[in-house]
């Protein structure tokens, strides 16, 4: 988008919080779509009778929890860039806790 076009949007009221509700939007139906895949795949597997469906169940849990934190990882990101909020201290205090959480796991 041209810069004058990307200013003339940041100047009406409301745009970026009409962008975050669209990110918002967009990641709730990207994790609804493939929860619906995942789940259809792993009955299509449990209806087969197969002996690796118990499994696929365990792994599809997995996996959906994974696919949960990463849509809602980029979701927070694009948030932060709409409202040009800078991550840096945030990812700075992450690691400063994951460090201290680390250590303190070690006793």
């Amino acid at each position: 988008m041209p810069p004058v076009a990307q200013e003339l949007i940041d100047d009406l009221p409301g745009s970026r919080l009409l962008a975050t509700a669209i990110i918002v939007v967009i990641a709730i139906a990207a994790y609804l779509i493939a929860a619906m895949a995942g789940r259809r795949y792993v009955r299509r597997m449990v209806d087969k009778g197969s002996d690796r469906a118990a499994r696929a169940e365990t792994l599809w849990t997995v996996l959906r929890r994974f696919f949960l934190l990463i849509v809602t990882v980029t979701a927070v990101m694009f948030v932060f860039t709409t409202w040009k909020w800078s991550l840096a201290p945030f990812l700075g205090v992450g690691t400063v806790l994951a460090a201290a959480l680390g250590f303190g796991a070690q006793d």
